[in-house]
């Protein structure tokens, strides 16, 4: 069992971060995430929802509709023209 710090004890250091890629938070991922149903797309191709993986395919400019079962969120696109 470790022993109780006293009051008088020096405060502790922060521990350095690990090599690697940095931290993000909440904002940085959502920010990363492809697409939300009744966004209009940026690129014609293939959004996969976040929850089924279901496919939908959405048209450049065309609002983003929801996945065939209800979800609103989408983690991937694939298959935009002139992207490899």
């Amino acid at each position: 069992m470790p022993t109780p710090r006293s009051p008088t004890s020096p405060p502790l250091s922060p521990t350095p971060d690990p090599p690697g890629p940095p931290c993000t938070d909440a904002r940085d991922l959502e920010d990363e995430m492809a697409a939300h149903a009744g966004e209009r797309a940026e690129k014609t191709g293939d959004f996969y929802c976040a929850s089924c993986d279901e496919k939908v395919h959405v048209t450049a400019g065309d609002k983003i509709p929801t996945c065939p079962n209800g979800h609103k969120q989408f983690e991937t696109r694939r298959n935009e023209p002139g992207n490899k």
